[in-house]
């Protein structure tokens, strides 16, 4: 089961609607100010943390910036993820997506957001993992 514990949550203004629930435990990145936050779109995108409720548009988003937590994952990473590094980043859905190691692979848009530690399922899109994440000192895979 995953589970999130030790977080380093902070909170900001949703800049759009993200009472999706398939928008918690994905990633999301600033809005126009440092103050608001939307989803990912984009594998280039440089996610600050994790959303761990569901806001309306105005609303607190609780993002949790570093520790372990719950991550949503699409169905193709998640059958990969339990038999490589286990790292990853963005997809453009939001969900964390497999990367190479910095130093391993062609992929050198995408950052480095954190490893996956627990999978439960390997083949429900969406599903959810453990994963201790760091959106504070980001590095790109390389």
């Amino acid at each position: 089961m995953a589970f999130g514990k030790n977080l380093l949550i902070q909170t900001f203004t949703a800049a759009s609607d993200m009472t999706n629930a398939t928008l918690q435990f994905s990633f999301v990145k600033f809005a126009a100010s440092a103050e608001t936050v939307l989803p990912c779109t984009a594998v280039a995108d440089l996610p600050i943390g994790v959303l761990q409720n569901l806001p309306s548009q105005g609303q607190l988003a609780e993002v949790a910036i570093l520790g372990i937590t719950k991550l949503r994952v699409g169905t193709t990473d998640i059958a990969v993820v339990s038999t490589t590094s286990g790292l990853v980043g963005v997809s453009t859905a939001g969900r964390a997506n497999v990367i190479g190691a910095p130093g391993v692979g062609a992929e050198t848009t995408q950052y480095v957001l954190g490893r996956v530690i627990s999978v439960d399922a390997t083949d429900n899109d969406g599903a959810l993992v453990t994963a201790a994440i760091n959106c504070i000192n980001l590095n790109r895979s390389l």
